[in-house]
């Protein structure tokens, strides 16, 4: 499934809130794939559907272009998980794709720079945004190179903590495979936007990394099911 795709930008990094012809570059040889996520239209609602996006400026034009909303709940949102069916439950889910960090108590109000650099100069694509509650937070959107399980969720969500060394204090929520990612902003806020357009974070195969790989899998709550 999917939706009016994001239009597919070629960029290395960059940070927006300028015009969309900012994310446009010539050089594709380090460039991201393609991935899945899950969509979700608001918080009020488990229903899911697949978007898949060409590469990662696309992901930071749906990010960017996400409508801004005066109600947090009332977010679009993006996990990093793909589902047997059109809802969000733990137990439908049957592959992660992506890695989504909320940084919600950011160090100083050099964190987000911090972070992006460290990703940057290990490689590593990525999608970074404000946060809809903003005085600094942030969240940083890592897609996989290819589909994983929650072991290899769990193994990848630590391989990042190591990475980022002393900025990598992210919430323990963002080692669950299932957490929904609001992307729309507040618009009592400036919008942030970076993009790091480079390969994919390789993660273990389905069935390859063991629990003992990971330093720990943060338990999944079970949530209810939310009409529209």
């Amino acid at each position: 499934v999917s939706i009016d795709a994001p239009s597919p930008f070629n960029n290395r990094s960059v940070c927006s809130g300028l015009s969309p012809s900012k994310f446009k570059s010539s050089d594709r040889s380090m460039s991201s794939a393609a991935f899945v996520l899950s969509v979700q239209q608001h918080g009020r609602t488990s229903s899911v559907s697949r978007v898949q996006f060409p590469d990662l400026p696309a992901l930071a034009d749906f990010v960017e272009k996400a409508p801004p909303t005066t109600d947090k709940v009332g977010s679009r949102g993006v996990v990093g998980a793909l589902y047997s069916g059109n809802q969000r439950l733990n137990e439908n889910i049957t592959q992660c794709t992506a890695a989504s960090l909320d940084f919600d108590k950011p160090i100083d109000a050099y964190h987000f720079n911090q972070v992006a650099a460290v990703l940057e100069s290990e490689g590593v694509g990525f999608v970074a945004h404000n946060t809809w509650s903003n005085h600094g937070r942030f969240a940083v959107i890592v897609p996989f190179a290819n589909p994983t399980d929650l072991a290899g969720h769990a193994a990848a969500v630590e391989r990042l903590r190591s990475m980022l060394g002393p900025y990598g204090n992210f919430a323990e929520e963002s080692g669950r495979p299932g957490q929904l990612r609001f992307v729309s902003p507040n618009p009592e806020y400036q919008r942030k936007v970076k993009i790091f357009d480079a390969p994919l974070l390789s993660v273990p195969a389905a069935g390859t990394a063991l629990p003992d790989n990971a330093v720990s899998i943060a338990p999944i709550p079970n949530k209810p099911a939310v009409t529209d």
